[in-house]
C-alpha cells in the first residue's frame, strides 16, 4: 500500500493526468497496478509499484483528450 501511494503522489506531482467529466462516445483506457520486487546487490529488498495504461485498449480513430 505504501508504495502505490508513494506512486500516486508522483504522478499527482508531475501532473500526469488531469480530472474531468467523460464524453459521450469517447473510449477511455483503463490502467492497472503492476507489482515488482527488487534486491540490492547488498541483498536489501525493494517493493514497487506503477500504474499502466491498457493500451490495447484504444480504439483506431478515436478522438484523444488533451
Amino acid at each position: 500500500m505504501e508504495v502505490m501511494l508513494e506512486e500516486m503522489g508522483n504522478l499527482e506531482a508531475m501532473e500526469t493526468w488531469e480530472v474531468m467529466k467523460r464524453p459521450l462516445q469517447v473510449n477511455v483506457v483503463g490502467n492497472k497496478w503492476v507489482f515488482a520486487m527488487k534486491t540490492g546487490a547488498d541483498g536489501s529488498i525493494r517493493f514497487k509499484a506503477r500504474l499502466v495504461a491498457q493500451g490495447f485498449t484504444q480504439m483506431p480513430g478515436m478522438p484523444r483528450l488533451l
